[in-house]
């Protein structure tokens, strides 16, 4: 089970990646109380930030703008006129903006821009392609970004780096 602290840090994150300031204390105490009732997981919060009307308005408040952005933030990319038009197309015929921030989430092109990230800070390199195909089921069904920091810091790779660059430095 996560800590209270986890997750307050978490979702403090959260407010300043979607959101872009710090939380209000009354929604920040909702989202926390959440995170911890029965049916809600961080995937779900996620995915009602980037749905809410904050996220919607401040973005543009059209349906493209929102899409636009959604490509910006989660894929870390420029939007493609055709992608946009059919999630366009998508909510215009029924789906909600929840819906479409989830399948951006769970789509393999953002755990991969996850999965980069974290490479790239932990082991400063880009992951093999064996490991995309590890994460992408593991980080949005069952375990978290913390999970994989941590499993990646303790990885024998990251142990024998370090183990080199103390060496480098006690010979200097």
């Amino acid at each position: 089970m996560e800590s209270s602290i986890t997750r307050s840090r978490w979702l403090t994150n959260l407010y300043s990646t979607v959101h872009r300031r710090a939380p209000d204390p009354s929604g920040f105490a909702y989202w926390l109380g959440q995170l911890s009732a029965p049916g809600w997981d961080r995937h779900r919060v996620e995915s009602e930030f980037y749905a809410s009307d904050e996220y919607f308005i401040v973005n543009g408040n059209s349906l493209d703008s929102f899409v636009w952005a959604l490509y910006r933030d989660v894929h870390g990319r420029q939007n493609d006129p055709d992608g946009v038009a059919y999630w366009v197309w998508r909510i215009q015929t029924g789906t909600s903006r929840f819906e479409v921030a989830r399948s951006f989430l769970a789509s393999s092109e953002h755990i991969d821009v996850v999965v980069t990230s974290v490479h790239s800070l932990v082991l400063d390199r880009a992951p093999t392609e064996g490991e995309l195909m590890y994460w992408r089921p593991r980080l949005f069904i069952s375990q978290t970004l913390e999970n994989m920091v941590f499993t990646l810091i303790l990885s024998n790779e990251t142990i024998q780096a370090n183990a080199k660059r103390r060496l480098l430095t006690h010979r200097q």
